[in-house]
């Protein structure tokens, strides 16, 4: 698995989603029921207002010799010439390759993200990060993990009644 935010945070299909990985000192989480166009563009650009980011993906899953590959449809949306192919020996026989592409442009990631929580493109296994701050995006939900727990306070203190709460205080148990 990748290892992201100076190694504390993991990313693979074997491990916790990032924002299970820490506190809530250091996550927020959105749902989908209350995002809308606006309001994903305007959490994602104060997220990497002033950040070079990347993305990490999950390419195939190698059970045996059977390669699953993964249909992405990112190349609608992010140009892809500068990738990294990553293989990571998982648990139980069951192998993945996972791909990461630097420096990805904001306005892409907002179409992307937007149409991914609306609904109106497929989910992937992905997350966006820089070198303090995660995304991770799903069809139900979008997650942001950082080490700067002053832009997490701030983050819950403009956006309180909107972001959810049912995971606060819980433990994650796998």
């Amino acid at each position: 698995m990748s290892e992201i935010l100076e190694g504390s945070i993991q990313f693979g299909i074997d491990k916790p989603i990032p924002y299970f990985q820490v506190s809530d000192e250091h996550r927020i989480r959105f749902g989908y029921e209350r995002m809308k166009g606006s309001l994903i563009k305007q959490i994602i650009t104060e997220t990497y207002s002033n950040d070079s980011f990347n993305m990490e993906f999950l390419l195939s899953v190698i059970e045996g010799n059977y390669i699953q590959t993964e249909k992405t449809n990112l190349g609608r949306y992010f140009k892809i010439t500068n990738w990294k192919e990553v293989f990571h020996k998982g648990e139980e026989d069951v192998d993945y390759i996972n791909v990461i592409v630097k420096n990805i442009d904001l306005k892409p990631l907002i179409k992307y993200i937007t149409n991914v929580v609306c609904g109106n493109e497929r989910e992937s296994f992905i997350i966006f990060y820089s070198s303090d701050k995660i995304i991770y995006v799903c069809n139900d939900v979008i997650d942001i993990v950082s080490h700067d727990t002053k832009f997490i306070e701030d983050f819950k203190s403009k956006y309180e009644g909107i972001y959810d709460t049912y995971w606060v205080g819980r433990p994650y148990v796998e």
